[in-house]
């Protein structure tokens, strides 16, 4: 894997032909769903929202999808050319932060 590209260090035009992938990992509150959904439609990039990977029904009454389910998903999403992800979820989702071009 080569090494990964600074944010500080790219232009908007960088950012917009060189990055198609980005994972963005934080805590509840920190801002991630408002970054990702801000760079999904500057950069017209497909978003995915990892909590509705994790749980079926996604909502007041949702339960957890079996992990292999969750995988099956989020390798679907990494074979893809383009997109961005966001949320707490790490250990399930290492292909997800292999695969990008940056991770925030």
């Amino acid at each position: 894997m080569s090494p990964l590209p600074s944010l500080s260090s790219l232009s908007p035009f960088d950012i917009k032909d060189d990055v198609r992938r980005i994972r963005i990992i934080g805590g509840p509150g920190s801002g991630k769903t408002t970054l990702y959904s801000v760079l999904g439609a500057e950069l017209r990039i497909p978003v995915y929202d990892l909590d509705v990977v994790v749980y079926e029904d996604y909502g007041a009454n949702s339960t957890t999808r079996a992990l292999d389910a969750r995988l099956s998903i989020t390798q679907s999403i990494e074979a893809r050319p383009t997109w961005i992800t966001g949320e707490i979820h790490l250990w399930w989702t290492d292909r997800l932060i292999d695969a990008a071009d940056v991770v925030i």
